[in-house]
Protein backbone atom coordinates (compact mmCIF):
# COMPACT_ATOMS: atom_id res chain seq x y z
CA UNK A 1 0.00 0.00 0.00
CA UNK A 2 2.84 2.39 0.89
CA UNK A 3 4.67 1.54 -2.34
CA UNK A 4 1.56 2.26 -4.39
CA UNK A 5 1.12 5.61 -2.65
CA UNK A 6 4.72 6.50 -3.45
CA UNK A 7 4.22 5.59 -7.11
CA UNK A 8 1.05 7.68 -7.25
CA UNK A 9 2.82 10.63 -5.61
CA UNK A 10 5.72 10.44 -8.07
CA UNK A 11 3.36 10.10 -11.06
CA UNK A 12 1.32 13.05 -9.86
CA UNK A 13 4.44 15.17 -9.34
CA UNK A 14 5.65 14.31 -12.86
CA UNK A 15 2.27 15.30 -14.30
CA UNK A 16 2.41 18.68 -12.55
CA UNK A 17 6.03 19.08 -13.64
CA UNK A 18 5.07 18.37 -17.26
CA UNK A 19 2.24 20.92 -16.97
CA UNK A 20 4.66 23.62 -15.77
CA UNK A 21 7.17 22.66 -18.47
CA UNK A 22 4.55 22.98 -21.21
CA UNK A 23 3.19 26.27 -19.87
CA UNK A 24 6.71 27.74 -19.68
CA UNK A 25 7.45 26.76 -23.29
CA UNK A 26 4.12 28.18 -24.45
CA UNK A 27 4.78 31.53 -22.78
CA UNK A 28 8.41 31.62 -23.94
CA UNK A 29 7.37 31.27 -27.57
CA UNK A 30 4.38 33.58 -27.20
CA UNK A 31 6.41 36.48 -25.79
CA UNK A 32 9.74 35.86 -27.52
CA UNK A 33 8.71 35.29 -31.13
CA UNK A 34 6.50 37.39 -33.42
CA UNK A 35 2.92 36.16 -33.36
CA UNK A 36 2.26 34.00 -36.40
CA UNK A 37 -0.16 31.17 -37.09
CA UNK A 38 2.62 28.66 -36.32
CA UNK A 39 3.79 30.31 -33.08
CA UNK A 40 0.24 30.97 -31.91
CA UNK A 41 -0.91 27.41 -32.55
CA UNK A 42 2.25 26.06 -30.86
CA UNK A 43 1.62 28.13 -27.73
CA UNK A 44 -2.06 27.14 -27.68
CA UNK A 45 -1.16 23.48 -28.13
CA UNK A 46 1.40 23.55 -25.32
CA UNK A 47 -1.10 25.26 -22.98
CA UNK A 48 -3.62 22.53 -23.77
CA UNK A 49 -0.96 19.93 -22.92
CA UNK A 50 -0.37 21.81 -19.66
CA UNK A 51 -4.05 21.75 -18.68
CA UNK A 52 -4.38 18.08 -19.62
CA UNK A 53 -1.34 17.14 -17.52
CA UNK A 54 -2.57 19.21 -14.58
CA UNK A 55 -5.99 17.53 -14.65
CA UNK A 56 -4.29 14.14 -14.87
CA UNK A 57 -2.08 14.98 -11.89
CA UNK A 58 -5.11 15.95 -9.80
CA UNK A 59 -6.95 12.77 -10.80
CA UNK A 60 -3.97 10.65 -9.72
CA UNK A 61 -4.29 12.07 -6.21
CA UNK A 62 -8.08 11.58 -6.06
CA UNK A 63 -9.33 9.03 -3.52
CA UNK A 64 -12.78 8.27 -4.97
CA UNK A 65 -13.99 6.99 -8.32
CA UNK A 66 -16.26 10.03 -8.73
CA UNK A 67 -13.38 12.48 -8.38
CA UNK A 68 -11.13 10.45 -10.70
CA UNK A 69 -13.94 10.40 -13.28
CA UNK A 70 -14.48 14.16 -12.94
CA UNK A 71 -10.84 15.16 -13.46
CA UNK A 72 -10.22 12.57 -16.17
CA UNK A 73 -13.30 13.80 -18.01
CA UNK A 74 -11.85 17.33 -17.94
CA UNK A 75 -8.52 15.95 -19.21
CA UNK A 76 -10.32 14.12 -22.02
CA UNK A 77 -12.32 17.20 -22.99
CA UNK A 78 -9.09 19.22 -23.10
CA UNK A 79 -7.56 16.57 -25.32
CA UNK A 80 -10.40 17.02 -27.83
CA UNK A 81 -9.08 20.50 -28.71
CA UNK A 82 -5.56 19.23 -29.42
CA UNK A 83 -6.05 17.76 -32.94
CA UNK A 84 -7.18 20.99 -34.62
CA UNK A 85 -4.56 23.10 -32.85
CA UNK A 86 -1.60 20.86 -33.62
CA UNK A 87 -2.80 20.07 -37.15
CA UNK A 88 -2.77 23.83 -37.79
CA UNK A 89 0.79 24.01 -36.44
CA UNK A 90 1.98 21.03 -38.50
CA UNK A 91 0.60 22.62 -41.68
CA UNK A 92 2.27 25.99 -41.11
CA UNK A 93 5.53 25.43 -39.22
CA UNK A 94 8.58 26.24 -41.37
CA UNK A 95 6.60 26.10 -44.61
CA UNK A 96 7.21 28.96 -46.99
CA UNK A 97 3.95 28.20 -48.79
CA UNK A 98 1.89 27.54 -45.66
CA UNK A 99 -1.05 29.60 -46.98
CA UNK A 100 -1.41 27.11 -49.81
CA UNK A 101 -1.54 24.21 -47.34
CA UNK A 102 -4.04 26.01 -45.13
CA UNK A 103 -6.29 26.72 -48.10
CA UNK A 104 -6.03 23.16 -49.36
CA UNK A 105 -6.71 21.68 -45.91
CA UNK A 106 -9.34 24.18 -44.73
CA UNK A 107 -12.14 21.60 -44.58
CA UNK A 108 -9.90 19.19 -42.71
CA UNK A 109 -9.06 21.89 -40.16
CA UNK A 110 -12.71 22.84 -39.71
CA UNK A 111 -13.54 19.17 -39.14
CA UNK A 112 -10.67 18.83 -36.67
CA UNK A 113 -12.15 21.59 -34.50
CA UNK A 114 -15.87 20.86 -34.94
CA UNK A 115 -16.07 17.06 -35.10
CA UNK A 116 -15.20 16.51 -31.40
CA UNK A 117 -18.01 18.87 -30.40
CA UNK A 118 -20.47 17.10 -32.71
CA UNK A 119 -19.48 13.70 -31.31
CA UNK A 120 -19.97 14.95 -27.75
CA UNK A 121 -23.45 16.19 -28.65
CA UNK A 122 -24.30 12.99 -30.52
CA UNK A 123 -23.55 10.74 -27.53
CA UNK A 124 -25.03 12.26 -24.35
CA UNK A 125 -23.90 9.33 -22.15
CA UNK A 126 -20.92 9.92 -19.77
CA UNK A 127 -17.55 9.91 -21.49
CA UNK A 128 -16.06 7.43 -19.07
CA UNK A 129 -16.66 5.43 -15.93
CA UNK A 130 -14.05 4.59 -13.30
CA UNK A 131 -13.63 1.27 -11.54
CA UNK A 132 -11.09 0.03 -9.01
CA UNK A 133 -9.10 -2.95 -10.30
CA UNK A 134 -6.01 -4.87 -9.22
CA UNK A 135 -3.86 -2.43 -11.24
CA UNK A 136 -5.54 0.63 -9.69
CA UNK A 137 -8.18 2.87 -11.26
CA UNK A 138 -9.55 1.58 -14.56
CA UNK A 139 -11.09 4.04 -17.02
CA UNK A 140 -13.93 2.48 -19.02
CA UNK A 141 -14.83 4.55 -22.07
CA UNK A 142 -18.36 5.18 -23.29
CA UNK A 143 -19.51 5.44 -26.95
CA UNK A 144 -18.54 9.12 -27.29
CA UNK A 145 -15.06 8.52 -25.89
CA UNK A 146 -14.54 5.54 -28.20
CA UNK A 147 -15.54 7.61 -31.24
CA UNK A 148 -13.32 10.48 -30.09
CA UNK A 149 -10.38 8.11 -29.60
CA UNK A 150 -10.71 7.01 -33.23
CA UNK A 151 -10.74 10.66 -34.29
CA UNK A 152 -7.79 11.57 -32.04
CA UNK A 153 -5.76 8.59 -33.26
CA UNK A 154 -6.26 9.50 -36.94
CA UNK A 155 -5.52 13.17 -36.20
CA UNK A 156 -2.28 12.36 -34.39
CA UNK A 157 -1.14 10.27 -37.36
CA UNK A 158 -1.86 13.19 -39.72
CA UNK A 159 0.00 15.61 -37.44
CA UNK A 160 3.05 13.35 -37.30
CA UNK A 161 2.94 12.83 -41.06
CA UNK A 162 2.96 16.59 -41.65
CA UNK A 163 5.91 17.09 -39.29
CA UNK A 164 7.77 14.28 -41.04
CA UNK A 165 6.93 15.86 -44.39
CA UNK A 166 8.40 19.19 -43.31
CA UNK A 167 11.54 17.61 -41.85
CA UNK A 168 12.26 15.45 -44.88
CA UNK A 169 11.85 18.45 -47.18
CA UNK A 170 14.49 20.44 -45.30
CA UNK A 171 18.18 20.01 -46.10
CA UNK A 172 21.49 21.06 -44.60
CA UNK A 173 21.31 23.96 -42.15
CA UNK A 174 17.52 24.16 -42.46
CA UNK A 175 17.16 20.61 -41.16
CA UNK A 176 19.63 21.33 -38.34
CA UNK A 177 17.53 24.31 -37.18
CA UNK A 178 14.22 22.44 -36.97
CA UNK A 179 15.20 18.90 -36.06
CA UNK A 180 15.07 19.10 -32.24
CA UNK A 181 11.63 20.72 -32.20
CA UNK A 182 10.23 18.17 -34.63
CA UNK A 183 11.95 15.31 -32.80
CA UNK A 184 10.47 16.50 -29.49
CA UNK A 185 6.96 16.66 -30.95
CA UNK A 186 7.48 13.27 -32.60
CA UNK A 187 8.18 11.70 -29.19
CA UNK A 188 5.01 13.29 -27.79
CA UNK A 189 2.76 12.19 -30.64
CA UNK A 190 4.14 8.67 -30.94
CA UNK A 191 2.99 8.11 -27.35
CA UNK A 192 -0.35 9.72 -28.24
CA UNK A 193 -0.79 7.29 -31.10
CA UNK A 194 0.00 4.30 -28.91
CA UNK A 195 -2.34 5.17 -26.01
CA UNK A 196 -5.54 5.67 -28.09
CA UNK A 197 -4.79 2.41 -29.90
CA UNK A 198 -4.79 0.66 -26.51
CA UNK A 199 -8.01 2.46 -25.60
CA UNK A 200 -9.65 1.13 -28.75
CA UNK A 201 -8.41 -2.42 -28.18
CA UNK A 202 -9.57 -2.63 -24.57
CA UNK A 203 -12.35 0.04 -24.48
CA UNK A 204 -10.38 1.80 -21.76
CA UNK A 205 -7.10 1.76 -19.89
CA UNK A 206 -5.55 1.79 -16.46
CA UNK A 207 -4.93 5.26 -15.09
CA UNK A 208 -1.28 4.22 -14.73
CA UNK A 209 -1.00 4.37 -18.54
CA UNK A 210 -1.24 8.14 -18.25
CA UNK A 211 2.37 7.98 -17.06
CA UNK A 212 3.40 7.01 -20.61
CA UNK A 213 1.99 10.25 -22.01
CA UNK A 214 3.57 12.22 -19.16
CA UNK A 215 6.98 10.65 -19.69
CA UNK A 216 6.84 11.29 -23.43
CA UNK A 217 5.77 14.87 -22.77
CA UNK A 218 8.71 15.48 -20.41
CA UNK A 219 11.18 14.00 -22.92
CA UNK A 220 9.60 15.96 -25.76
CA UNK A 221 9.70 19.21 -23.79
CA UNK A 222 13.38 18.64 -22.98
CA UNK A 223 14.16 18.30 -26.68
CA UNK A 224 12.09 21.41 -27.40
CA UNK A 225 14.04 23.37 -24.80
CA UNK A 226 17.23 22.30 -26.60
CA UNK A 227 15.68 23.58 -29.82
CA UNK A 228 14.74 26.85 -28.12
CA UNK A 229 18.25 27.59 -26.85
CA UNK A 230 19.96 26.18 -29.91
CA UNK A 231 18.09 28.05 -32.63
CA UNK A 232 15.28 29.96 -30.88
CA UNK A 233 12.72 27.74 -32.64
CA UNK A 234 14.02 29.25 -35.84
CA UNK A 235 11.60 28.90 -38.73
CA UNK A 236 12.88 28.07 -42.19
CA UNK A 237 11.13 28.31 -45.53
CA UNK A 238 10.60 24.74 -46.66
CA UNK A 239 8.52 23.86 -49.72
CA UNK A 240 7.45 20.24 -49.21
CA UNK A 241 7.02 18.01 -52.23
CA UNK A 242 4.19 15.48 -52.42
CA UNK A 243 6.74 12.82 -53.39
CA UNK A 244 8.15 12.92 -49.84
CA UNK A 245 5.00 11.25 -48.48
CA UNK A 246 5.11 8.25 -50.81
CA UNK A 247 7.39 6.44 -48.37
CA UNK A 248 6.15 7.92 -45.10
CA UNK A 249 7.90 6.40 -42.08
CA UNK A 250 4.91 7.41 -39.94
CA UNK A 251 2.50 5.38 -42.05
CA UNK A 252 4.78 2.33 -42.02
CA UNK A 253 5.19 2.44 -38.22
CA UNK A 254 1.49 3.00 -37.51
Amino acid sequence: HTTREMIVSVSSALSFGAALFCAALALAVLFRKPLTIASGSFSAGMLLFAFESAFTGISLEAVSAEKVAFWQTLAFLTKCFLPGTWLCFSLTYSRGNYREFLARSRYLLIAAFLLPLLLLLAFPAPLLEVFLSVQGWWLQFGPAAKALNVFILISNVLILMNLEWTFRSAVGTMRWRIKFLILGLAVVFVARIYVPSQDLLFSGHSLALAGLRTGALLIGCTLMVVAYFRSDFGDVDVYPSRAALHTSITVVVV
